[in-house]
């Protein structure tokens, strides 16, 4: 089905792939995981630790700080907990990252 509404906004723009990605917002990313065996812990505090923020719980922790989120999830195959923070600018991705593991370190030390 993906490939089929491809195909079409191909044809009905007249454009190119990377013409139509190109149009897209620029977004920053950042991926790391650390090495605990308390996942769970960790995750059951993160909501208590950010009061001030909107917060889902579908899938881990994600958290929305301004026009950034970050999402905190236990690993089901390791004991890590995997972080990806999606921000406007590697700026703004940069201090939330801070500010989480700042918040983290008494859980992973």
């Amino acid at each position: 089905m993906t490939a089929a509404k491809m195909v079409s906004l191909l044809a009905g723009t007249r454009k190119k792939i990377s013409e139509l990605a190109d149009q897209l917002p620029r977004r920053s990313i950042i991926k790391d995981k650390i090495a605990t065996k308390r996942g769970k812990e960790i995750l059951d505090s993160l909501p208590g630790q950010f009061p001030e923020n909107r917060i889902d719980q579908t899938d881990g922790i994600k958290i929305f700080h301004k026009d950034a989120w970050v999402l905190v999830r236990a690993s089901g195959t390791e004991p890590i907990i995997r972080i990806i923070i999606d921000s406007k600018n590697s700026a703004d991705g940069n201090e939330l990252y801070r500010d989480l593991k700042s918040r983290l370190n008494h859980f992973i030390s």
